[in-house]
């Protein structure tokens, strides 16, 4: 206690480590491109000072704007029970290449992550409430070989199916790779219209570009070439010719 009665703290030692949410030693973390035919996990890991802290991650494909989000909270599951210390307290998600929430249970997630540039966002939260929260962002390029029968560009095979008013719908599954489960992900509403053709077929590639095409024949014998746009639909058809 002091002179007037109030407790009196006394600096005794440093402990070598800001007070404040501070990194230990370089961040692992992709740069350039990373090929997901090759890695079925990709480790984004951020060395902290302290566990006792809230880490959000949020991956975002530039294109679809569609996103990844983790979360780890160090107060109840501390990101280095073996860790030594002086090296940083390792926080951050072992990606698996899909899109959605990663809890931190690790269950999967419910779609494939699109070929294409992504950015991320890592934001340290002390619980301490000492200092600003810690900010870091980055890119890097998810890249695979193109597969025949994936309109959406996410190297899963697709489905189409054209159901009984004329409606095309896609249709997709994959397993994660991390946990070798099989999900499940919602059917897409491509159009209507379809039942003005008789014969619709997945070819692949035909108009030259990284994403599968279809065809579709009319009743009166005309052949429509409908391009891949790598989004999970189709730019308007072009008349390939009659006779077919």
């Amino acid at each position: 206690m002091g002179a007037d009665g109030k407790p009196v703290a006394t600096f005794v030692a440093a402990s070598g480590s800001p007070t404040e949410t501070a990194e230990m030693k370089p961040a692992r973390v992709p740069t350039g491109t990373v090929n997901l035919d090759d890695a079925s996990t990709v480790s984004f890991d951020w060395y902290l000072n302290h566990w006792d802290t809230k880490v959000t991650v949020q991956l975002r494909h530039v294109r679809t704007g569609r996103t990844y989000d983790w979360v780890m909270d160090g107060y109840d599951e501390p990101g280095g029970w073996d860790s030594d210390y002086s090296a940083g307290f390792p926080f951050g998600p072992a990606w698996s290449g899909t899109l959605g929430d990663g809890n931190r249970f690790g269950e999967p997630n419910t779609r494939m992550a699109s070929n294409g540039a992504y950015t991320w966002e890592m934001t340290a939260e002390p619980w301490t409430g000492v200092g600003p929260a810690l900010k870091r962002s980055g890119s890097f390029t998810v890249t695979r070989s193109a597969k025949p029968h994936d309109f959406d560009d996410d190297g899963a095979p697709d489905l189409l199916a054209r159901d009984a008013s004329g409606v095309l719908w896609s249709d997709t599954g994959f397993r994660d790779s991390r946990y070798s489960n099989e999900v499940d992900v919602p059917k897409t509403r491509i159009g209507g219209g379809w039942q003005s053709y008789d014969r619709v077929e997945a070819t692949g590639d035909l108009a030259g570009s990284a994403h599968a095409d279809i065809v579709a024949r009319d009743k009166v014998g005309v052949l429509w070439l409908y391009q891949g746009n790598g989004l999970g639909g189709f730019a308007s058809r072009v008349q390939v010719g009659g006779g077919w």
